[in-house]
């Protein structure tokens, strides 16, 4: 994992093991679940990219 803590902001690198663990960490249970279930039968680039903007989302709510 190499999440940074940069102030306010999480990065969530775009990796499938950082975008797990933010979901882990910050997201829904199901939104795991989910993430899990499709990683087995792999992503597209743009999947790739909705899970990514998912956890980092996640990771950084609005205030």
């Amino acid at each position: 994992m190499r999440f940074e803590q940069d102030g306010a902001v999480v990065v969530v690198y775009r990796d499938l093991d950082d975008i797990r663990e933010a979901l882990r960490r910050y997201g829904e249970p199901d939104e795991l679940a989910r993430f899990d279930l499709e990683r087995e039968y792999g992503f597209t680039e743009e999947e790739l990219t909705e899970w990514w903007t998912t956890a980092t989302s996640a990771a950084n709510p609005p205030t």
